[in-house]
């Protein structure tokens, strides 16, 4: 199991949590235990690439997403690709990821997600 955290850079375990999914400036990997897999730059349509947001982590084998936000039409669309998405307001990447370890992040639905059509 892959999850995908959206980050400010290339900080690891202790990069700060972007604020939404899809204009981060990276993607940090972890496995199911908390570990680095790999930090990948964000390169999709929001950054001139062809890729939405929820396929380029999806090519990595990311089957989990744990952030701050997310709008309606990613949020779709991992569903549609079987990610997992969860919510939390935590800062940095090993922060949210102990919070979704205790399950105290709250699961992506319509009540949850960003309404500003980011």
């Amino acid at each position: 199991m892959k999850i995908a955290i959206p980050t400010e850079g290339e900080g690891g375990i202790t990069d700060a949590v972007a604020k939404h999914f899809g204009r981060c400036k990276t993607y940090t990997i972890l496995d199911e235990d908390g570990n680095l897999v790999k930090i990948i730059k964000n390169i999709t349509v929001h950054f001139g690439g062809e890729k939405l947001p929820p396929e380029l982590i999806k090519d990595f084998g990311v089957s989990i997403l744990l952030c701050q936000d997310i709008g309606l039409k990613a949020l779709k669309l991992c569903q549609k690709l079987k990610i997992k998405v969860f919510i939390g307001d935590e800062t940095n990447v090993l922060e949210i990821f102990k919070k979704w370890k205790k399950g105290c992040l709250m699961v992506a639905d319509m009540t949850n997600i960003c309404k500003s059509g980011h």
